[in-house]
């Protein structure tokens, strides 16, 4: 098992609820294209983060679901204005 913390920012101003909204639906999208990510792939959002960035972490039960869920994100959130500014494991995982 390999658990990430991925951390977003937000291009444009939007409030925390919009963004956790767009996040949601991307990261339903992303396990989506995984065959049987919803037994491999969890994914909880962080609470406490404010309206530019957001944490999400990710428990993969398999190091090479990492590349193909981190493509589809990426293409999910496009139209958002969201993007992945980091990806750490969980201990080193800290925001300014």
């Amino acid at each position: 098992m390999l658990n990430l913390v991925f951390t977003f920012e937000a291009m444009a101003a939007r409030s925390a609820v919009q963004t956790s909204a767009q996040l949601a639906q991307a990261l339903r999208l992303a396990r989506a294209g995984e065959p049987i990510a919803y037994e491999t792939i969890a994914c909880e959002e962080i609470p406490g983060c404010d309206d530019v960035h957001a944490q999400v972490a990710v428990l993969f039960s398999d190091l090479r679901q990492l590349d193909g869920f981190t493509a589809r994100l990426t293409c999910a959130l496009l139209p958002s204005g969201i993007a992945i500014a980091d990806l750490c494991a969980p201990s080193s995982a800290k925001r300014e």
